[in-house]
């Protein structure tokens, strides 16, 4: 495995709904398993923050918004149910994309979300592309 005395491995996913439903793209960690777009209740942010606050400790990140994957509606159907379940947005990709923005339009709708920068590589080289990293400080 790569958990060792110096690393610590984590499981995470990512939740990619339909380009056509225009939600989003969330990464989350930490969970005893993983969500689909597919499964009853998960076509909306909300049935998924839902799922997502009945597992304690998990972790969850906005992912590169915009046109292609969706925006999450501007932000603008603020939750505080989803708010607590949400609490990373990533403010920058694998080449470098800004996502500056979106987050300015996500802290203006009031969610309590904090920056991350990071490859969301879909590539196969990961951690050999960019510069992009996000760690996590941990005893």
């Amino acid at each position: 495995g790569v958990t060792n005395d110096r690393f610590v491995g984590m499981f995470g996913y990512e939740m990619t709904w339909p380009r056509d439903k225009k939600v989003g793209h969330i990464n989350t960690f930490a969970t005893p398993g993983w969500q689909t777009p597919h499964q009853p209740g998960m076509n909306t942010l909300a049935g998924y923050c839902a799922a997502l606050a009945k597992v304690t400790g998990q972790v969850s990140q906005f992912n590169h918004p915009g046109l292609f994957s969706g925006d999450f509606g501007g932000f603008e159907d603020y939750d505080p149910a989803c708010d607590a379940c949400i609490q990373l947005f990533q403010l920058e990709g694998e080449g470098g994309e800004s996502f500056y923005d979106y987050y300015l339009q996500a802290l203006d709708c009031g969610w309590h979300v904090a920056p991350t920068v990071g490859q969301d590589n879909h590539h196969g080289n990961w951690g050999d592309v960019g510069l992009s990293r996000t760690g996590v400080l941990a005893k």
